[in-house]
């Protein structure tokens, strides 16, 4: 069973919340094109924006309700794998929009080292950072519960 070990500080724990809530509002506002797809078959297209639609909104609920959860970043909490999938996914949907919002100037291989002066960061991308390695934590801490041998 997934267990996040993860650590935070209350006013960084509100910052990545309230991002997450802002991207997953941004998500469901932002699917993918279907133009392509819409000219050989629309219902195909209306069926797998509804299906998208349904299951970001359940990975983004998921992951949600664990950060609403009392003791997050804390102190550990177990996950069902379901669970942890549900959240692992929404972390990368989420992670994602937030790479689109608010760190489009920044380079991907400096985010995804983390290698980042946070300080001469403009405070939206600052806080934009800090919530995309926030969110990489979690992925990699579920990561390790669903695979340990990695």
């Amino acid at each position: 069973m997934p267990e996040l070990r993860l650590k935070l500080d209350p006013q960084l724990f509100e910052l990545v919340r309230g991002l997450c809530l802002q991207a997953s509002a941004n998500l469901k506002a932002n699917l993918p094109p279907t133009e392509d797809l819409a000219e050989d078959d629309e219902t195909l297209a209306e069926a797998w924006l509804a299906d998208l639609r349904d299951g970001q909104s359940r990975e983004a609920a998921a992951l949600l309700q664990l950060l609403g959860k009392p003791g997050f970043g804390s102190r550990p909490l177990a996950l069902d794998e379901t669970a942890a999938e549900e959240i692992l996914r929404a972390c990368a949907d989420i992670r994602l929009r937030i790479r689109h919002d608010w760190l489009r100037d920044l380079p991907d291989e400096a985010l995804e080292r983390g290698d980042l002066t946070l300080g001469r960061l403009a405070p939206p991308q600052r806080e934009g950072a800090l919530a995309y390695i926030v969110l990489a934590a979690i992925q990699e801490d579920l990561i390790a519960g669903l695979d340990p041998e990695t």
